[in-house]
Formats: structure tokens, C-alpha cells, sequence
């Protein structure tokens, strides 16, 4: 389909469910893509709810150079550096009220800024009785990385930039409630599905924050209009990215709803 379309400048990807396959590989076919797009002179940027830790391994995989936007759009990395050229965290209050709602079924996952370095932490949480299978699970394989402390909200430690609980879409669905709830428009709740793990992940971000809000305010500031974004994505926190850009893809795995709004599949 890239060779059919004139025009574009700049392609936003998503990576699980899109990049990478239903075993989280990189197929050796989607590298050749990407790297024919850049041959051409096309800008690639990874658009992910992702932590910079693990999309800079992939970027690099890719040979990407440049910007990553990750974390949902909340912020927006130099690949080489780590620096954050953008980072929106959650309030002090907004968070409090998040992290008593999810200690009701289990330790919430804070996700901190980090440059990515080989030592340095970039998730906190807390001891809990009932953490779920798939959280825990989730957090061993993240342990060099995992800070635990005793009160995820106090003042000592980092701001937020996500808060998660990890478990089955089932389980996470009354907790998704109550933090519509609480916290109504005051910050973005999504769910992202983790076909590897078989997990759900229930993360809230900053209010006003999108991948695609992230992804134009990059390209404009590289003179590149919507009209000449091509975005790929497959979930629900794809849908503003795939409507914004002048070509919206949808891969055949996605959402009845995601397709249905899709130039392509």
C-alpha cells in the first residue's frame, strides 16, 4: 500500500498489533518496509502508549533516528538523547484519587520519565495482598526497571506520567467505572490490550493527550501538514490518530470500530 500513496511525508506507527506480530516479533518484512520508506525520504515515528525503554529498542531495530511519541502522547523523546521534548505529567491530586481507586484491586503501577539507561528505574509500585496474576507476571519481567515503594503518591516520589493496574479486561471493567467517576474529563482512561501476555492494561494519562496531538504538533514543527500523515494503528487509543491524519490505516486485527473509521485496512 506505501507505494500507492503520493504525497506523504511522514508515517505515525503504532507498535503491538501493528509493528510488531501476535508473538510481539519484528517481522523481517516490516523492517524492509519502514527502511523503504525512509529511502524515499519519508519521516517514520513510532506512536505508542509504550515506555520509552522499550520503543527506543524497537526504534533501533528499525534504525529509526529522530523523535518517538510514546506513553499515549504524553511525551515526546529524542531517540538518541532520551531527552523528554515534551512530557505532561498527572496532577498530584488527579493522581491520588486514581491510585486510591486501583488499591482497591491491587498495587497500582506508576510510569516515571526516564532516558532509558541501563540502570535507571522508570516504574514504581506497592506491596499488595490481592496484586493480580497478570500484574505480577508483568512486573517480574520488568524488575530491573521496578522500583518499590511505600506510598506511590507522596511527595518524594516522581511525578506521574501514567498510571496502570494490569489484570483481565473482565476484572478491570468495574475499576474503569469508578475512574470515569472520580476523575471524569480530568484525565484520559484507556484500555490497551497486551496480546502476548494476555493481559489488559487500564492507564490513565493526562488530560488533552493523544497520540495524534503529539504526532501534528511533531510534524508541523517539521512543516508537515495532517493532510501528509499516514497513521497505522489498531486500537481504540489509535482512533484520534487514524481520523486526524490525511490517511488513517487500520490493521485487518483491529476493533470493528477502529476499521470503521479507516481509510484503509
Amino acid at each position: 500500500m506505501l507505494g500507492s500513496l503520493m504525497g506523504i511525508r511522514l508515517v505515525a506507527l503504532d507498535i503491538d498489533g501493528t509493528l510488531l506480530d501476535s508473538t510481539s516479533a519484528l517481522r523481517p518484512r516490516v523492517v524492509e518496509s519502514v527502511q523503504r520508506a525512509r529511502k524515499r525520504g519519508v519521516d517514520v515515528v513510532l506512536a505508542t502508549g509504550r515506555r520509552f525503554r522499550t520503543t527506543r529498542a524497537i526504534a533501533e531495530s528499525l534504525g529509526l533516528v529522530g523523535h518517538a511519541v510514546v506513553f499515549n502522547g504524553g511525551v515526546v523523546k529524542h531517540l538518541a538523547s532520551g531527552a523528554s521534548v515534551q512530557a505532561v505529567h498527572l496532577s498530584r491530586e488527579i493522581a491520588g484519587e486514581c491510585v486510591e481507586a486501583i488499591r482497591t484491586v491491587g498495587a497500582p503501577v506508576v510510569f516515571c520519565d526516564s532516558t532509558g539507561g541501563a540502570s535507571e528505574t522508570d516504574m514504581l509500585t506497592e506491596a499488595h495482598p490481592r496484586e493480580h496474576a497478570l500484574q505480577r507476571e508483568y512486573l517480574d519481567s520488568n524488575r530491573d526497571w521496578l522500583e518499590h515503594v511505600d506510598d506511590v503518591t507522596s511527595d518524594s516520589v516522581r511525578p506521574a506520567l501514567m498510571i496502570a493496574s494490569v489484570g483481565s479486561r473482565e476484572e478491570l471493567e468495574p475499576l474503569h467505572g469508578v475512574l470515569r467517576e472520580r476523575v471524569g474529563s480530568r484525565a484520559e482512561i484507556h484500555f490497551l490490550e497486551n496480546p502476548a501476555t494476555r493481559s489488559t492494561f487500564l492507564q490513565v494519562i493526562p488530560a488533552a493527550t493523544s497520540k495524534w496531538l503529539a504526532v501534528s504538533r511533531l510534524a508541523a514543527s517539521r512543516g508537515i501538514r495532517a493532510e501528509e500523515i499516514l497513521a497505522i494503528g489498531d486500537d481504540t487509543n489509535d482512533l484520534e490518530m487514524i481520523r486526524g491524519a490525511g490517511t488513517g490505516v487500520a490493521m485487518g486485527n483491529a476493533s470493528a470500530r477502529v476499521r470503521s473509521e479507516a481509510d484503509w485496512v
